[in-house]
This record gives C-alpha cells, structure tokens and sequence, in this order.
C-alpha cells in the first residue's frame, strides 16, 4: 500500500541530521534577529510626525486615499526610507521563512502521529508567507515609485499582508503549543524512568 505524500515526507525530514537542523535554526534565528532590528531602527524614522505611520501601516492600507494620506505625512526623505526597509525587507523574508520553516521541523521531530503530519503543512507556510511577502512588497514598492497611486495594488498589498501575518501567526502558535507539550512530554518520560 503506498503511504501518503506527508507521512513520506515526514520520514525523509526525520532522517535529516538533528544537528544540522539545530545549527540552520540558530543561524536563521541570529539572521532574523538582526534584520529585526535594522527594519526596526528604519521603522522609528517614518513615524517623527504626527499622526505617525509606519510600514506595517502602509502595508496594511487597503485603500488609496489611506496609503496617499500615509505617503504625503511621510513627505519624500521619508518615503525614501520607507523603501529601503522594503528593499532590506526582501532579505528578511528569507531568513524568517528559513527559521520559522527550519524550527517547525524541529518542533514536529518532538511529537509523533498526526501533530508530525501537521507540523510538516504548518512548516511550508513560512515559506508562502514569503512569497506574500515578496508581492506585497512589489506593490508597495510601486505604490511608491509612481506618481498615480494605484488603489488595486494597495489593496492587493493589504491582502497579502493580512494572509501573510496569519500564517506567521498559526506557525508561531504552532511552535509554541507543540513545542511546549514536546518539552513536557520529553520530561515526563525521563522522570519515569
């Protein structure tokens, strides 16, 4: 009887080397980490003025007249750094789908049985995420290039923001509750022995 895509899947990222595993978690943690920062350091220039936006609220505009609001408070000097956190932002979703996909698969090791089937969709969802991430940030991109802001494309670029941040958010939940619950099971059995 052939096994199910997942389950063969799941045999073939459990027969991956623990340790490599672990060193590309930390490495696309320090990564991630320091790419938070930078976009973070970027993120406190746009908001000086008031009322004071920052990319997540340009990316979560949705409509023209938002994102033409936003725009005009930034002025140009502003804009200009608004695109680069987009720019820098093209690396950053590399690394967070590397380490949130990358811990998913370590996390899944930890259980057995459905929750492994589970963690193995959850952890290609860092990786759709990113691919939001690279559309949205096109169309956010172009959104500030261009002098005729195009409503389709700020709401294009809201949807896949949204989209892209409850993906994150379920992998995250996911890491979390798994990860916990193989932690504990982990101690329970060394406990009883």
């Amino acid at each position: 009887m052939q096994k199910c895509p997942i389950c063969q899947y799941t045999e073939k990222v459990n027969q991956f080397p623990l340790k490599y595993l672990i060193v590309i978690v930390l490495f696309s943690f320090v990564a991630t980490a320091g790419l938070t920062v930078l976009l973070g350091t970027i993120n406190e220039t746009l908001m000086p003025a008031e009322p004071g936006y920052d990319i997540i609220d340009f990316e979560l505009a949705f409509t023209q007249e938002k994102a033409g609001e936003i725009l005009e408070t930034w002025g140009f000097k502003l804009q200009e750094e608004a695109r680069k956190s987009l720019y820098i932002d093209f690396a950053y979703l590399v690394a967070y789908a590397l380490f949130l996909s990358s811990l998913t698969l370590l996390v899944t090791r930890s259980v057995k049985g459905t929750l492994q089937r589970t963690g193995m969709v959850i952890a290609r969802m860092p990786v759709a995420a990113a691919l939001l991430d690279i559309v949205e940030n096109v169309l956010l991109l172009h959104v500030i290039n261009t002098s005729a802001l195009s409503g389709a494309a700020v709401m294009s670029a809201g949807v896949c923001a949204v989209i892209k941040f409850v993906l994150v958010g379920i992998v995250i939940v996911f890491c979390i509750v798994v990860g916990s619950y193989g932690l504990i099971s982990v101690q329970s059995k060394r406990t009883s022995r």
